[in-house]
């Protein structure tokens, strides 16, 4: 096991223990900081279908921010709306980024009690530095408080522009990175900064990001482990926000590399490392075929070609992660196979159906109750599916999952084209994913299938502002607790105002 996963497992130990006795004292749980055991239990959602190391990346940030060593002075921001874990994180950034220029600022929040709140492009002019100035582990620090900048609340309606200049300063931290935890937090903010507005800075993704990500996901040398699946995920992600309803030309053609790719390891001995390589492979698969859908382009020959490929992977060599992301895809194809054509996505049936029936009674004393009741019901789910195109049956939509936006509304997962969508989602925003699909019509746009008309409905986070300004002139008679709670109850309230259009349960 590589130092990088070593210690995003032991970060993600540590900090669940000291948010479950935070929780049970205040009773109160901040929905930014939800563990990935907080996002499985509210949205139902399996995530054993991908890689999801890099959720644990968010625990490795948050342990750094409350080191109690690492932030011997940290000042709150008085009258901000700012929570006591943004103030210090925002302390910390102060405390390196002033000391290593050495500007005459001084020790944030020393200008008449005027403490400096510290923006995106702040972070990058500081990281854009020589490493005498900011050496590795503070780079590893803003690199990952960078990202949480970048999605904790839409750019667009923060007032901040995205602009190719910074795009390039981010891609150079991601060629310039020495660590793979350093390498993994340059490449998820690139990407979330792409994914911010990405009709502006398209171009500059696909030219100078596109060949940095495809060098390290198929170079068999790479240093780091963890890298080629980070980037795996990541090209994926940034095919689809980038290439969403344009006409995919030519992209049917990465279907064959990633297929290769994955096809590259052995069952029988395949590492944690290289599992997740194979995981975001064809997940990977899967995003480009429904792009392809969407676009229009005719899918029914790339099914073909795959299918038979995709059902080695649901052999019993391999483990229980590869054979469901394996079978995700094929559902999918399923799905969006044109069935106006002769030909079936696969010419034995009865062949898949068995073969899906066998995992689904699959038994055994080396996986946990929970382990298998997940697998079983995503197998299920997948041959129910596979049946009911066989037998072109008009029933009522099935619910795959369910996505939490607020805390009564969520949004019903009805298609493996939104699963596997979603999943790619959740990389780029993380547990910020609701705001964004609340406050984006982009974000719920790469969720709706081509004859979705739901995503037509707009929303903006206006009243959010408005809310924590409302809540300035009140910080100084409510606790930090209290303060922050009102503010969430309040832009509850906005959210379930703004969800009442959207098909949402």
């Amino acid at each position: 096991m590589s130092q990088l996963h070593r210690e995003m497992r032991s970060s993600h130990r540590n900090v669940s223990r000291s948010e479950g006795r935070a929780s049970s004292k205040s009773g109160l749980r901040s929905p930014s900081l939800k563990s990935p055991n907080m996002d499985a239990e509210y949205n139902e959602f399996d995530e054993s279908l991908m890689d999801m190391s890099f959720m644990r990346l968010d625990d490795l940030l948050r342990q750094k921010i409350q080191s109690t060593e690492s932030l011997s002075s940290t000042v709150a921001v008085a009258g901000s709306p700012m929570s006591r874990q943004e103030s210090r994180a925002n302390s910390l950034i102060g405390s390196i980024i002033d000391s290593e220029e050495d500007t005459g600022a001084g020790e944030a929040g020393d200008e008449a009690g005027v403490v400096k709140i510290y923006t995106v492009s702040d972070v990058i002019t500081a990281l854009g530095q020589s490493r005498s100035k900011i050496n590795s582990s503070s780079r590893e620090f803003l690199l990952g408080e960078l990202y949480r900048m970048i999605v904790k609340k839409p750019l667009g309606s923060n007032g901040k522009v995205v602009n190719e200049t910074d795009l390039e300063s981010l891609i150079s931290f991601v060629k310039t990175a020495r660590s793979g935890l350093e390498f993994v937090f340059a490449l998820r903010s690139a990407v979330a900064y792409i994914a911010s507005d990405s009709d502006e800075v398209a171009t500059v993704a696909v030219e100078s990001l596109f060949p940095v990500l495809l060098d390290k996901i198929y170079s068999t040398e790479e240093t780091y482990e963890g890298v080629r699946s980070s980037c795996l995920i990541a090209y994926a992600s940034l095919l689809l926000v980038i290439y969403n309803e344009s006409h995919c030309y030519g992209l049917e053609n990465s279907v064959e590399t990633l297929m290769e790719l994955a096809e590259g390891f052995s069952a029988g001995s395949l590492t944690e490392n290289d599992e997740d390589i194979v995981v975001n492979a064809l997940n990977a698969v899967g995003v480009v075929v429904s792009l392809l859908y969407k676009a229009g382009r005719e899918v029914n020959t790339v099914i073909q070609d795959n299918i038979p490929l995709l059902m080695n992977f649901l052999a019993e060599d391999f483990t229980k992660k590869v054979q469901k992301t394996a079978a995700v895809v094929i559902a999918l194809m399923y799905e969006v196979f044109d069935y106006d054509d002769e030909d079936e996505p696969y010419h034995d049936l009865d062949d898949l159906k068995n073969i899906l029936t066998q995992l689904v009674r699959y038994s055994s004393k080396k996986v946990s109750k929970k382990d298998k009741k997940e697998s079983r019901s995503i197998f299920r789910d997948v041959l129910r599916s596979i049946e009911k195109q066989e037998h072109e049956e008009n029933e009522e939509t099935e619910v795959l999952s369910r996505f939490r936006l607020s805390g009564s509304k969520t949004l019903p997962i009805t298609s493996w084209f939104e699963y596997i969508r979603l999943l790619h989602l959740r990389y780029i925003f993380g547990s910020e994913l609701n705001l964004h699909y609340i406050s984006s019509r982009e974000v719920r746009n790469l969720l709706a299938p081509p004859d979705d008309e739901a995503a037509k409905y707009r929303s903006t986070d206006d009243e959010y502002q408005e809310n924590d300004k409302a809540w300035k002139s009140e910080t100084g008679r409510l606790s930090s607790i209290k303060k922050d709670q009102k503010i969430r109850e309040a832009r509850e309230r906005k959210v379930r105002e703004q969800l009442g259009d959207l098909a949402l349960e």
